[in-house]
C-alpha cells in the first residue's frame, strides 16, 4: 500500500514492512533508505548512534500536536459511502455520527425516503437529526473531561462553568457533576433542551438508560427476580420494577412468571425477524422492520412516560404480523396511515387492557375482518375508525361496537358511511359522550332526523360534510355542548335547536353552521332571546356561535353579526393574502411554507395568517410582521409539541377581522414564549414563574377586557328593547360611561376583540407583560380612553396581589401543567397506577370471565362503595365480585375518574407551591 503525494521525478520512496513495524524498527529503517543531506536537514548534527531516538522523539511530537487531525482521517478514511438518502441528511447535518445517520434511515417510512432522495428533508426526520446531532456534540465535550487529551473548546466551555460554580471540585467530581446533569451542561452550549415527550430513532437522543454518557444506570446490587425484570424492561425504575415484581408474586411463583414473560421475549423477536425475512420487495422489508423496532419496544415497556401508548404509523402494511405476546401496559393503540386490508383479532388480543384504539387511514381494509377484530377489544373507551372506506354499519359492526360497555367516543368521520333506520337506532341506543361523523355521505329524511329523538346522551356530536339537507332534531340533547353541521347542505333553520338553545339549563357551547344555504331565519327575534343567544350576545366565556358563509340576508345578516355570531361572508377561495409574507420568502422559507400547509394540515394556524394579512401591523410595518410570522412558523417546524398546542389555540379564535387575526397571533407568540421558557426551566424554574406571573397579569387584562364588553353588550341589548333608565343594566365598575354614550352605543358595534386589543397593547408597559400585537385597524371601535385604562390597571395590580387566586390561574395553564407532568412524571403515573386496579376490578365486576381482581385499596374500595349497588367486600373484609350492568360499570368508571382528577388536582397544586418556593 502507497502512502504520500503522487509519484513525481527524483521523489525518494520508503519501503517499510509489518515486520519493521511489529519489531519497532520504524525510524531506523526510515533512516537506512535516506541519503546523508536529507538526515541533516531532519535530524541537524545528532550523532549518528542517537538519530533513531531523535527520530522515533520527533514522531511523537508530531503525532500529539496533530492527535486531532490524525483521528480525523482515519475517521474519514473509514467512513462508508452513503446512499443519496443519507447524504442529503448528512449535507445538512454534518456533525451526525454514522450510527445515528444509519440508525435514522433504518427508520423511515418509505415516502420519507423518497423525499430525502429528491433532496428535502421531511420535518420529523429533521427534527430527530437536529437533536441528535446536538446529543453527539455534547457526548464530544463530556468525553473532553474524562479523557483531557480528547478536549475541544466545547469540553473547555463547560469545564470552566462548572470550575467557577465548584472552585474547590476536583477533574472527577466536575466529571461526576457534568454527567449528573447534562440539560445544564447543553445549555451552557447554547444548547435547548430536549423536549421529554419526544423519541428518537434511537431511543438514545435524551440521555435515556442505556446511553453510555447518560449519568443513570443500573444502581446497587438487585436481587435475581429484580435483575431479570431490569433485563427485560430497561427503563423501568426500581420503584416500577418493585411493583411489577409484587404483582407477578401475587399471581403465583415469581420464578414461573419471569420465566414465561422471557420466553415471550423471545419467541416475538423470533417470530417478528421471521416476518420481516419473508418481505417481498426491498420497501416491504422496511417497513416490517420499522414494525418490528415499535413493537420489541413496546413489549420492553420503553418510553417513559408514553410507555402506555403503542403508534404503528409511517409505513404501509397489508396485514400486521401474527404473534402471541401479551402486552398489558399497553392502554392506547394507533394504527394510522398503514394502508391495511385485513386486521386479525389475534393482534389486538395481545393488549387485553386497551381503552383507546385509532385505526386510521386505511381505505381498502375489509370492514367485516374489522370489525370481527374489534370484538377482541372489549374495553375500549375510545374508538377511531377515521378514514377506512366504511359503507355502513354492519351487524357484525353492531353487535362488535354494542359489546364495549365503556364506550364513551366513537369517531367514525372520513367514510362513506350511510345511515339507516337500523343503524341509526343503534347508535341512538349507545351512552357516548362523543360521537363523530363528519365528512360521510349520511342524508337525512324526515323520519330518519326524527329519530335523533332517541339520541340523549352525547356531548360533542360532528356531522359536517355531510349532504344531510335535512338537520338532525335535536330537541332532547339536553348534554349537547359542541355541535359540528357544517357544509351539510340545510337550507332551512332547525326548530329544534331553537329548542335546545332555549333550554334554561343548557350546556350548548360550540356551535357551527357554516358553509350551508340558511339565508334567513323565519323567527330571528325569538331565536336571539333564548338563553344561548343572549349569553354569546354577552360573549360569555366559551360560548361561540359560528354562521358564515351561509349568503345570508342582508337585515339577518347585520342583526345577527350585532348579537355576537359570527357571520362572515367573503369568498372562500384563497386570496392573495400570502403574498404579504411570502413576497420576500427565501427558498427555504418556501419550503417550509410548502412542508406546513401544503398537504392541507394546519388549517386553524393558516386561517389566523390570513386574517393577520389584513391587520394594522401588515400594513404599517410590514416587514417586521414578516420577521415574527417566519419565527413562529420556523418553531413550530422544528418542534411537533409546539405544532399541535398552536393549532389547538388557533383554532379557538373567529375568523373575523384583520384586527382579530392580530389578537390570535400574539395569542400564539405567547403559547411559544412559554413552551420555550418550560423547556428551558428544567430544575430552575425561576424564569419560568417570572414569565408566567406576566401572562397572568395579561390575562387578567383579557378577562377584565371581556368583562367591560359583555355589560356594555347588556345595556345595549337593553337599550335596543326599549328599557327606561332605572332599568338599564350598568356600565361595567372599570368603564367610562362618557367613552360610549347611551346614544351611541344603542346603534354602535360592541367589539370584544377591538377592547381586548386596545387595553393591552396600553398597558403591557406599564403592568411589565409581553404583548407582541402592535397597533390596530379599529381603534376607535374599543372606545377605550385614559380613565378607563388606568382604573383596570389599578384593578390589575389589586389582582396581581392575590397569590390564591393566582395559583389557580396558573394550574389551568396548559403549559405549565405539562411542565410539572414533565419534571414529575413519576408521581403523577404513580396515581394513575394507584386507580387502575379499580377500573379492572369493574371491569371484572361487569364480566366474570375477565380476569379476577381480589384486592383493593381501601380508598380504591371507599369511593367504589358510594356507587356499587352492594358492598364490594364480604362480611370477613374480603373483595367480592359484584355484578354489575352496563350503567352501574359506568357509573363505578365515572367515579374512579372523577377520584383519580381530584388527586391529580391536589398534586398539580402542591407541586406549583412547592415549585414556587423553590423558584424565589
Amino acid at each position: 500500500m502507497r502512502y504520500g503525494p503522487p509519484h513525481t521525478l527524483g521523489q525518494t520512496e520508503i519501503e517499510i514492512t509489518r515486520t519493521d513495524l511489529d519489531n519497532g524498527q520504524l525510524s531506523q529503517t526510515v533512516l537506512d533508505q535516506m541519503d546523508e543531506e536529507a538526515i541533516e536537514q531532519l535530524l541537524g548534527d545528532t550523532p549518528t548512534e542517537h538519530r533513531s531516538s531523535a527520530l522515533n522523539n520527533k514522531l511523537a511530537q508530531h503525532l500529539e500536536q496533530h492527535r486531532e487531525a490524525l483521528f480525523e482521517s482515519l475517521q474519514q478514511r473509514r467512513r462508508p459511502t452513503h446512499p443519496p438518502t443519507a447524504q442529503t441528511l448528512a449535507r445538512q447535518f454534518p456533525g451526525l455520527p454514522d450510527s445515528a445517520l444509519e440508525e435514522l434511515l433504518a427508520n423511515l417510512s418509505n415516502a420519507e425516503r423518497e423525499r430525502l432522495a429528491n433532496g428535502r428533508v421531511p420535518l420529523r426526520v429533521a427534527e430527530e437529526a437536529r437533536l441528535l446531532q446536538a446529543r453527539a456534540r455534547l457526548d464530544r465535550a463530556l468525553l473532553g473531561l474524562f479523557r483531557p487529551s480528547l478536549a475541544n473548546d466545547d469540553s473547555l466551555r463547560i469545564k470552566q462553568a462548572l470550575q467557577a460554580a465548584h472552585p474547590q471540585a476536583e477533574p472527577a467530581r466536575l466529571l461526576q457533576l457534568a454527567l449528573g446533569d447534562r440539560q445544564h451542561c447543553a445549555s451552557l452550549l447554547g444548547q435547548q433542551p430536549i423536549n421529554p415527550r419526544f423519541r428518537s430513532p434511537l431511543r438514545l437522543a435524551n440521555g435515556q438508560l442505556g446511553y453510555p454518557l447518560s449519568g443513570r444506570g443500573l444502581q446497587g446490587r438487585a436481587l435475581p427476580a429484580a435483575r431479570r425484570l431490569r433485563a427485560l424492561y430497561p427503563e423501568l425504575s426500581s420503584e416500577q420494577i418493585t411493583g411489577l415484581q409484587a404483582e407477578l408474586a401475587r399471581g403465583g411463583d415469581l420464578g414461573s412468571a419471569i420465566n414465561q414473560l422471557e420466553v415471550e421475549q423471545r419467541t416475538l423477536n423470533r417470530d417478528l425477524n421471521r416476518w420481516v425475512s419473508t418481505a417481498r420487495t426491498l420497501e416491504e422489508r422496511f417497513d416490517r422492520q420499522q414494525c418490528t423496532e415499535r413493537l420489541m419496544s413496546a413489549s420492553r415497556r420503553e418510553g417513559g412516560a408514553q410507555a402506555e401508548t403503542l403508534v404503528l404509523d409511517r409505513m404501509q402494511l397489508e396485514a400486521l404480523p401474527a404473534f402471541t405476546a401479551r402486552m398489558p401496559h399497553i392502554r392506547n393503540l394507533r394504527l394510522e396511515g398503514l394502508q391495511m386490508r385485513r386486521l386479525e383479532g389475534s393482534f389486538l388480543a395481545n393488549f387485553p387492557n386497551l381503552e383507546t384504539l385509532e385505526i386510521v387511514g386505511n381505505p381498502d381494509i375489509d370492514a367485516e375482518t374489522l370489525f370481527e377484530a374489534l370484538r377482541s377489544a372489549p374495553r375500549l373507551r375510545e374508538l377511531g375508525l377515521t378514514d377506512n372506506g366504511l359503507t355502513t354499519l354492519s351487524p357484525t359492526a353492531q353487535q362488535a361496537i354494542g359489546a364495549m360497555p365503556g364506550l364513551r367516543l366513537l369517531w367514525l368521520s372520513r367514510n362513506r358511511l350511510q345511515l339507516d333506520t337500523t343503524s341509526l337506532g343503534f347508535l341512538t341506543r349507545l351512552p357516548l359522550d362523543a360521537l363523530g361523523l363528519a365528512h360521510n355521505q349520511i342524508t337525512l329524511n324526515e323520519s330518519l332526523a326524527a329519530q335523533f329523538q332517541d339520541m340523549i346522551h352525547p356531548a360533542l356530536l360532528h356531522l359536517s360534510g355531510n349532504p344531510l339537507q335535512l338537520a338532525p332534531d335535536l330537541r332532547f340533547m339536553a348534554r349537547l355542548v359542541h355541535l359540528e353541521l357544517e357544509r351539510c347542505e340545510l337550507q332551512q333553520w332547525p326548530d329544534s335547536l331553537t329548542i335546545l338553545m332555549s333550554q334554561p339549563q343548557y350546556q350548548l357551547r360550540y356551535l357551527n353552521l357554516s358553509s350551508n344555504r340558511i339565508r334567513t331565519l323565519p323567527d330571528l327575534p325569538g331565536v336571539l332571546r333564548t338563553p344561548f343567544a343572549r349569553d354569546v350576545a354577552a360573549h360569555l366565556p366559551e360560548r361561540r356561535w359560528l354562521f358564515n358563509y351561509n349568503t345570508l340576508e342582508a337585515q339577518t345578516r347585520a342583526r345577527l353579526g350585532s348579537s355576537g355570531v359570527n357571520v362572515f361572508e367573503h369568498a372562500e377561495d384563497v386570496p392573495l393574502w400570502q403574498g404579504v409574507f411570502r413576497g420576500e420568502a427565501s427558498n427555504a422559507e418556501e419550503q417550509l411554507w410548502s412542508d406546513l400547509f401544503d398537504q392541507g394540515e394546519n388549517a386553524a394556524l393558516l386561517g389566523v395568517l390570513e386574517r393577520l394579512a389584513q391587520s394594522a401591523e401588515a400594513q404599517r410595518d410590514g416587514e417586521a410582521l414578516r420577521a415574527r410570522v417566519w419565527k413562529l412558523l420556523d418553531d413550530a417546524a422544528h418542534d411537533t409539541v409546539l405544532r399541535e398546542r398552536l393549532a389547538t389555540v388557533a383554532g379557538d379564535f373567529p375568523p373575523t377581522c384583520g384586527d382579530a387575526g392580530a389578537d390570535a397571533f400574539s395569542a400564539l407568540e405567547i403559547e411559544v414564549l412559554a413552551h420555550e421558557a418550560a423547556a428551558v426551566a428544567g430544575s430552575r424554574p425561576a424564569d419560568l414563574l417570572s414569565l408566567y406571573g406576566k401572562l397572568y397579569r395579561r390575562s387578567q387584562v383579557n378577562q377584565l377586557a371581556d368583562r367591560i364588553s359583555w355589560r356594555r353588550s347588556l345595556r345595549k341589548q337593553a337599550l335596543l328593547d326599549g328599557a327606561f333608565d332605572e332599568n338599564l343594566p350598568p356600565y361595567d365598575e372599570l368603564d367610562d360611561p362618557s367613552a360610549f354614550p347611551d346614544s351611541e352605543l344603542q346603534t354602535g358595534l360592541v367589539d370584544d376583540v377591538e377592547v381586548r386589543l386596545a387595553l393591552r397593547q396600553s398597558l403591557a408597559s406599564a403592568l411589565d407583560y409581553p404583548e407582541p400585537s402592535r397597533g390596530m385597524l379599529y381603534r376607535n371601535t374599543a372606545r377605550i380612553n385614559d380613565t378607563i385604562i388606568e382604573m383596570v390597571k389599578a384593578a390589575v395590580l389589586s389582582l396581581d396581589r392575590d397569590a390564591i387566586a393566582r395559583e389557580q390561574w396558573l394550574t389551568q395553564q396548559p403549559g405549565w401543567v405539562e411542565y410539572l407532568k414533565r419534571e414529575h412524571a413519576a408521581q403523577f403515573s404513580l396515581i394513575t397506577d394507584f386507580w387502575r386496579p379499580g377500573l379492572d376490578y369493574l371491569y371484572y365486576c361487569l364480566d366474570e370471565t375477565a380476569e379476577p381482581v381480589t384486592s383493593l385499596d381501601s380508598s380504591v374500595r371507599r369511593a367504589l362503595a358510594r356507587v356499587m349497588p352492594e358492598s364490594p367486600v364480604d362480611a370477613d373484609g374480603r373483595l367480592r365480585r359484584v355484578v354489575l350492568n352496563e350503567q352501574q360499570y359506568r357509573q363505578g368508571v365515572d367515579a374512579l375518574t372523577a377520584e383519580q382528577q381530584q388527586v391529580e388536582t391536589g398534586l398539580l397544586t402542591s407541586l406549583t407551591r412547592q415549585t414556587q418556593t423553590i423558584g424565589r
